[in-house]
């Protein structure tokens, strides 16, 4: 009875990943496209002021973004 229930419990796994795989990926939701401003090579530079956390200077930083 035992092997019954693990060879039942083994068939609905490989039956559950088998249609988890074969899902089409789903497709951005239309409002995303508004993200794609941001999208491109961003740089900033600042400068910090010193605080209990540790010494100020000049801060700079680049950040790349693809859409």
């Amino acid at each position: 009875m035992k092997k019954n229930r693990v060879a039942v419990l083994f068939l609905l796994t490989a039956f559950a990943t088998g249609a988890i795989a074969q899902a089409a990926p789903a497709t951005p939701e239309p409002e995303l496209k508004k993200l794609d401003y941001f999208a491109g090579n961003w740089t900033s530079e600042a400068t910090v002021h010193s605080g209990p956390w540790g010494g100020g200077g000049a801060f700079s930083d680049s950040v790349k973004l693809s859409g």
